[in-house]
């Protein structure tokens, strides 16, 4: 609910829908959405085996596709999510197109901020510090936080491809 009146207010709707409207397209997005991020991490992980591209490679200029595929698969992934979330979402008609660019937009800061966040997560386990385990807590709060920024920024990045007319130039 709070999502949708997020997207919403960006959306510059004023009502949100009713109930069961909300059920069956919540529902459908909590089912596919999940599946999806579940794949890309799933994708970031196993591309990150040395072992695994190595061997793709060997193969020909079909391996070396595969890799380069496999590297994008995750990007493209979370970025069809959001897609979704900002073109079912919101309580008014948005263009496929305006979703793609604000899930583009958002998939690819959202990866980019996750693959950071492994990056440090990973780094501060090496260290023998006992504090490093209440920094990662801290920083997993604050990747909680700079992942809503995000969505927000897909949401305004679709809304305003979909209405030029609201950007204002010099302000």
């Amino acid at each position: 609910k709070k999502i949708e009146d997020s997207l919403n207010y960006i959306g510059r709707v004023d009502g949100a829908r009713n109930f069961i409207q909300r059920f069956g397209e919540y529902l459908s997005i909590v089912l596919v959405g999940p599946l999806l991020m579940v794949t890309a991490i799933g994708l970031i992980a196993t591309i990150g085996s040395n072992a695994l591209v190595d061997k793709a490679l060997s193969i020909s200029f079909l391996g070396a596709t595969a890799v380069l595929i496999g590297k994008m698969m995750p990007y493209i992934l979370v970025s069809l999510m959001f897609s979704m979330m900002f073109w079912f979402i919101p309580n008014t008609r948005v263009k496929l197109s305006a979703a793609m660019v604000g899930g583009i937009v958002g998939g690819s800061l959202w990866a980019f901020s996750g693959v950071a966040f492994a990056t440090f997560v990973v780094d501060s386990t090496r260290n023998a510090s006992i504090y490093a385990s209440f920094a990662i807590v801290i920083i997993a709060l604050m990747w909680l936080y700079i992942s809503w920024l995000i969505l927000l920024v897909g949401a305004q990045a679709s809304f305003y491809f979909q209405n030029p007319e609201y950007l204002r130039v010099g302000y």
